[in-house]
This record gives structure tokens, sequence and C-alpha cells, in this order.
């Protein structure tokens, strides 16, 4: 028998990486550029991959993003 968090676990990984996808390209053209530029990135990329993370995920995101210099 299954748990409820197992029917769902799937799905979360899926939305997990897509999330990830969607970040690691940002990280390839965006690193070190200014927060703002890098989030409306983050959105775009995440639009293509058909997912829509919490405001502050992506504002933390682009942060971390931002203060990558290698």
């Amino acid at each position: 028998m299954s748990s409820e968090y197992d029917d769902i676990s799937p799905e979360v990984w899926e939305h997990a990486n897509k999330f990830r996808r969607a970040l690691d390209a940002v990280r390839l053209t965006h690193r070190g550029r200014p927060v703002g530029e890098i989030r409306q990135a983050l959105v775009k990329e995440c639009e293509a991959e058909g997912i829509k993370p919490w405001n502050e995920v992506l504002d933390d995101a682009a942060y971390q993003v931002s203060i990558q210099t290698d």
C-alpha cells in the first residue's frame, strides 16, 4: 500500500529537476550579473520548463547566481 507521499513524490522530483535545468542554464550565461537581470532570465527559463516557482525562490536563486564568480 502506497502512502500519499509516494504518489506525489514523482511530481515533486519532476518539478525540482525542471527548476534545476532552468537554474543551470541561467548560471551558464548570467553568473556574476545584476540580480534583476538574472531573475528575468530565470523566469523565462522556468516558463520554458513549464513551471512557476515562488517569488522568494526566484529572488534567492538570482542572488546566489549574482555572487558566483567562477
